[in-house]
């Protein structure tokens, strides 16, 4: 029976696996713009969500905060007063609560951002690792041939096959970089680990355009969320001063002033912040704008060297050589533009912008105003 049934089961094999590879065919690849992967990974955020959760509970106390209200004539005793500025307070907390939810949502969106092109950064270094390797490969195997014939020591080719160990090497480092880089932004947008979404996006260099850096840091400090909150918390704080059953009006006393010393520090915090990003996003547009002269310089070589290469001059060897060299030139321009991207990300979000352009493919819609 059990033989049979073996029979069987091979019988069936190659019908199994034609379905198989059907339905793989059949199955769409996912493809993710960036914009996308932002509302993917809000939606399943753990952080987000508790913020939210945070924001609704506050609502709630806000509410049965003004309903106790309703429960008291129209006095001037110390219950009356108490309820009057626990209402106002649960007002303000609701109020933090929502600015507190926001600023998730923005800095959340931020690391998703940077996520999203890591991965394009890990898949250019790969794709720049691969080519590398062909041309190891191409020296390698014209080693052994020159080797074969005596055109080359032992040594020459043992080189070449060291050259070419090193090539793999780097490639599968590459490729376990690019799939870190995979599972990292899956895990935030709620794909398996296994999971290649194929990342349309493409991410515009933009460099940074700043008229007044006074004026930016103003803006920072008007638009940050966690700035907003940490100052209503003191308004939160002085309420407390004027509650008839505070447990201690000392202890009120030095939270306020706590409250305080902590909104100072954090408007600092938030000058350096900016300063020290305007000074990063600058020194890599200057890397970029030196990198863009390399790129140039390659494309000038390998475009006489092909034409050297069709006159006899120049063997395939030495073209395949300066193809990499372009390839290489372009990948760290491209890494660059990204590093620069990422860091444009984290201005925006500091400076109270869109952290989204309305459009990744049009420079103008990037504009700081």
């Amino acid at each position: 029976m059990k033989h049979n049934l073996r029979i069987v089961a091979l019988a069936l094999l190659p019908l199994l696996l034609m379905s198989g590879t059907a339905m793989a065919a059949e199955t769409p690849e996912l493809e993710l713009t960036l914009k996308e992967a932002v509302e993917r990974a809000l939606a399943v955020s753990f952080p987000v969500k508790k913020a939210s959760l945070e924001r609704d509970k506050a609502l709630l106390e806000k509410q049965e905060a003004s309903e106790k209200l309703r429960d008291f004539y129209v006095t001037f005793s110390p219950e009356v007063e108490e309820a009057h500025i626990l209402a106002a307070q649960a007002e303000i907390n609701y109020h933090i609560k929502s600015k507190l939810e926001e600023a998730e949502k923005r800095d959340f969106t931020t690391t998703v951002v940077e996520k999203y092109i890591n991965v394009l950064i890990a898949q250019e270094k790969a794709a720049a690792a691969g080519k590398s390797l062909s041309l190891t490969q191409y020296q390698h195997d014209a080693a052994q041939i020159s080797f074969s014939h005596g055109m080359i020591s032992l040594s020459a080719l043992q080189k070449a096959k060291n050259n070419l160990e090193e090539a793999e090497d780097v490639l599968s480092s590459a490729q376990q970089e690019l799939n870190k880089a995979y599972t990292d932004f899956n895990i935030l947008v709620g794909l398996g680990a296994e999971s290649r979404p194929n990342l349309v996006s493409e991410i515009p260099y933009i460099p940074l355009d700043i008229n007044n850096i006074t004026a930016e840091i103003n803006r920072a400090l008007d638009t940050s969320p966690d700035l907003w909150a940490v100052e209503r918390f003191i308004s939160l704080k002085r309420l407390d001063l004027l509650r008839y059953f505070v447990p201690s009006y000392d202890v009120a006393e030095l939270e306020l002033e706590l409250a305080e010393l902590d909104a100072r520090g954090m408007r600092e915090e938030i000058k350096r912040k900016l300063l020290l990003l305007i000074d990063e996003i600058l020194s890599v547009e200057k890397a970029v704008a030196a990198a863009e002269v390399q790129v140039k310089k390659a494309e000038e070589a390998l475009k006489e060297a092909v034409k050297l290469q069709s006159a006899g001059l120049l063997t395939k060897g030495e073209v395949l050589q300066l193809e990499v060299a372009l390839d290489s030139a372009r990948a760290a321009l491209d890494e660059l533009q990204y590093r620069h991207a990422i860091l444009m990300t984290a201005y925006r979000n500091l400076t109270g912008r869109e952290i989204l352009p309305p459009s990744l493919t049009e420079a103008a819609d990037d504009g700081l105003d």
